[in-house]
C-alpha cells in the first residue's frame, strides 16, 4: 500500500515538474483568409440581402411525421436508468408528443420575423443575422453589440432582450443610449450557411464575425457570447483588440498558467490530503478519481461530435 502511494506522489511531482518547466509556445499565425464554400475559390457576394424565414408546409408535415414515426416504435428505458444512459426515453416521449400536438412553429417563425433578418457570404459561407437599429433620433448615444448564441441555440436566445437594448425607451429604462444589436447564426446553425471543408474553428468564426462587423460599417463595438458564443468573442477580443470596445459572456473559461500545478496538488490531495489542505478543507475536496469519471461520462456527446460527427 505504501508502496503505491509513493509511487503515485513521484508520479505526480514529475508530471508536475515536466508541465511547468515546458517553454511557452508561441501564438499562433491566424491567416487573413480562409474559403470554406463548396469547390474552388471565388470571390465572395458582399451584398446585404434582406431575409425572410418561411418554412414551407410540405417540411412541417414531413418532420412531423418522422416525429410520428419515432413515437410508434417508442422503447422503454431501463428501469431507473433516469438520465445515466443519455436521454430518458419516456422524457423524450413527452417531448415529442408536445411537438406533434401543442408546439406552433408558424406562431414562432411570425414572431422571429419581426426582426429585421439578413444574409451576407462570408469565406464562402453564407451568414445569417439579426439586425436591430435604434431609432437614431430618440436616443443620444447609439452603441454597436454583437451577440452571439451557443450550442445547441440559435438567436432565438436572444429575442427578449434585443427589443430592450435597441429600444429601452420602451421598458422604462432611459434614452440616455441604446444599442443596435446585431445577432448571427454559427455557421452550420439556423439560417447560416455551413462549412463544406475543414477547419471552420472558432478561430475562424471570430475573423468571420469581424469582416461582418467591418462589413456593417463598425469599427468598433461591444461583444457578448454564451456557451460556443463565449468562445468566439472572447477570440475576437484576443484578435482584435483595436476594434473590441468590451467584452461580455455568461459561460467564461478560465485557462490559468498555472494549471498543470493545480493538477497536481489536487491529485497529491486525494491521496494525501493533510500535505496541500487544512483540516477543514479536506472534505470539500471532489477525489481526482471521480473528477475524472464523471468527465468521462458527461462528455460522451463531446466526444463523437468532436471525432466522427458523420456517424451521428
Amino acid at each position: 500500500m505504501y508502496w503505491k502511494s509513493g509511487l503515485v506522489l513521484a508520479a505526480a511531482l514529475y508530471l508536475g515538474y515536466f508541465l511547468s518547466s515546458k517553454p511557452d509556445f508561441a501564438p499562433p499565425v491566424i491567416p487573413e483568409d480562409e474559403y470554406f464554400g463548396e469547390g474552388q475559390v471565388h470571390a465572395d457576394d458582399k451584398a446585404l440581402r434582406k431575409f425572410e424565414i418561411k418554412v414551407s408546409e410540405e417540411d412541417i408535415k414531413d418532420l412531423k411525421s418522422r416525429v410520428k414515426a419515432g413515437l410508434n416504435r417508442h422503447f422503454k428505458p431501463l428501469e431507473d436508468s433516469r438520465f445515466h444512459d443519455g436521454f430518458n426515453p419516456d422524457a423524450m416521449k413527452q417531448v415529442a408528443e408536445y411537438w406533434l400536438q401543442h408546439y406552433d412553429w408558424k406562431q414562432h417563425e411570425n414572431y422571429l420575423n419581426r426582426f429585421e433578418h439578413f444574409k451576407t457570404e462570408i469565406e464562402g459561407v453564407k451568414i445569417h443575422y439579426i439586425r436591430s437599429t435604434p431609432v437614431k433620433s430618440e436616443y443620444t448615444t447609439t452603441i454597436p453589440i454583437l451577440m452571439v448564441h451557443g450550442w445547441p441555440g440559435s438567436v432565438w436566445e436572444f429575442h427578449k432582450i434585443i427589443p430592450m437594448l435597441s429600444n429601452p425607451a420602451r421598458y422604462d429604462l432611459g434614452k440616455k443610449f441604446a444599442f443596435e444589436v446585431i445577432c448571427p447564426s454559427l455557421p452550420g446553425f439556423g439560417w447560416s450557411g455551413t462549412s463544406s471543408k475543414k477547419g471552420l474553428s472558432y478561430v475562424a468564426t471570430a475573423r468571420i464575425y469581424a469582416k461582418l462587423m467591418q462589413r456593417l460599417g463598425f469599427s468598433s463595438y461591444y461583444v457578448q457570447g454564451g456557451d460556443w458564443g463565449s468562445i468566439v468573442v472572447t477570440a475576437m477580443a484576443a484578435l482584435y483588440p483595436e476594434r473590441i470596445t468590451g467584452l461580455h459572456n455568461n459561460m467564461p473559461f478560465v485557462a490559468s498558467p498555472t494549471f498543470a500545478q493545480v493538477m497536481v496538488k489536487h491529485i497529491v490531495a486525494s491521496f494525501f490530503p493533510s500535505l496541500i489542505l487544512d483540516t477543514e478543507d479536506i472534505g470539500r475536496l471532489k477525489p481526482i478519481k471521480q473528477y475524472f469519471l464523471d468527465l468521462l461520462q458527461e462528455t460522451g456527446y463531446y466526444h463523437i461530435q468532436a471525432t466522427k460527427p458523420n456517424t451521428i
